[in-house]
């Protein structure tokens, strides 16, 4: 009887930490997809800047009275669409796709841009939330942009 409840108490030691490790694993990996998430959302931003002076326009002008904060979506490949978050909505992997697509109400992910520009320059801040069991966690990201060419 002795020998049993030993093996049962290792036995349940070893199934506590099992379980410990698959929770620990799935948090490294959301972490891992909102650290990336959130990275996307600041090189959206300085595309769309880069992008005005290859199209012979001046620094921001894609920018100018963009929402604040910004949900940031590929809907396909090709077509960036950018909208107010006003809904909440989330961004949830697509497996056929190979991509993140939005907006999803049913998605783990919810990503806002903040975009502020000061006399030229921008600051993005990108944040990534999701819930995790019980708790909230988020990824906060930010860079600056500077008019680096102008016409």
């Amino acid at each position: 009887m002795v020998a049993t409840t030993l093996v049962v108490i290792g036995i349940l030691g070893i199934m506590s930490l099992l379980s410990r490790s698959a929770n620990l694993s799935h948090y490294a990996s959301h972490s891992f997809q909102a650290t990336y998430l959130a990275a996307e959302g600041i090189e959206v931003v300085k595309n769309i800047l880069d992008t005005d002076i290859s199209r012979n326009m001046q620094w921001g002008t894609s920018m100018q009275g963009a929402a604040s904060p910004l949900c940031v979506y590929y809907n396909t490949v090709t077509n960036l669409d950018l909208a107010s978050c006003a809904g909440g909505e989330g961004i949830a992997y697509a497996p056929s796709a190979g991509l993140f697509l939005g907006p999803n109400s049913g998605a783990l992910f919810k990503r806002e841009v903040t975009v502020t520009e000061t006399g030229g320059v921008y600051d993005v801040i990108s944040t990534v939330s999701w819930k995790e069991g019980s708790e909230q966690k988020s990824v906060v990201l930010e860079d600056t942009f500077y008019p680096w060419r102008t016409q």
